[in-house]
């Protein structure tokens, strides 16, 4: 069975209950390209954003990211990032894993979405088999990290144009798309493809959710495994798929106007 479309899957709270950037430190320390792991303000601002989701200061902070790595090899930076993504993976919750599979069988392709820099993720997406990954790149020369962002972050607003950029290039309509996540932040791609998913939702997301009938899924962070779920999710098919179809357009319509910054 093959169909057109795509799913893009957010990383942090919706494919693993983890924040990334944690295991990804730990490595990049090891190898002297962070500074170590263990500071009592960064771990408490990753646990803030593992019980309660994200921010406007993870947009702000994938901004000037960049400018704290000027000078680290690429190449070591990457090779770095493999042991992170072996924990990563492990993390990767029931649910997640049964829509990857789901998606698979179906013939469509599958998409990370995540404002974590891509250096970082493409491995986390090579082991999980994902086709793809539309993440915030940096920009590089003579094979070290210059500082500043390549395009746009991809967060907000900008992940959304960024999906939009990768269905155009591959002939996609958004329409026949799914997106999951977790952050209000990321209700702009949420609204504009035709399944759109709240994995985890913060409060926010979980009242947009409510509002226009979309499926939510909370996971445990502990087992893995689903504790609540309001919708079938990829599995949804006729009237009630073509439901979701339509709250999108109707969302897209009387959408407000966001601040994101």
């Amino acid at each position: 069975m093959t169909a057109s479309g795509a799913a893009f899957f957010d990383l942090d709270r919706t494919l693993v209950a983890v924040a990334s950037p944690k295991i990804f430190q730990r490595p990049l320390a090891a190898a002297g390209l962070a500074e170590s792991a263990g500071n009592v303000l960064t771990d408490a601002v990753f646990t803030l954003f593992e019980i309660a989701g994200e921010s406007a200061f993870v947009g702000r902070s994938a901004k000037l990211a960049p400018k704290a790595a000027v000078g680290w090899s690429v190449a070591d930076t990457i090779a770095a990032a493999g042991p992170a993504a072996d924990e990563i993976v492990g993390h990767v919750s029931d649910f997640a894993r049964a829509e990857l599979d789901l998606h698979r069988a179906a013939g469509r392709t599958i998409v990370l979405a995540t404002t974590t820099p891509e250096h970082l993720v493409r491995s986390v997406a090579e082991r999980l088999e994902i086709d793809d990954v539309i993440a915030t790149r940096w920009t590089q020369a003579d094979g070290r990290f210059t500082g500043e962002v390549d395009g746009d972050v991809v967060w907000g607003p900008g992940k959304r144009d960024a999906v939009r950029a990768w269905c155009r290039e591959h002939d996609v309509d958004l329409a026949d798309c799914w997106a999951y996540s977790d952050s209000y932040y990321d209700s702009p791609l949420l609204d504009a493809v035709g399944h759109p998913v709240a994995v985890n939702p913060d409060a926010k997301l979980e009242r947009h959710a409510k509002r226009h009938g979309w499926p939510i899924v909370i996971f445990s962070q502990r087992t893995k495994s689903v504790i609540r779920r309001t919708a079938s999710t990829v599995a949804t098919v006729g009237v009630a798929g073509a439901g979701f179809v339509a709250g999108a357009a109707v969302a897209r319509r009387n959408a407000p106007k966001r601040r994101w910054f």
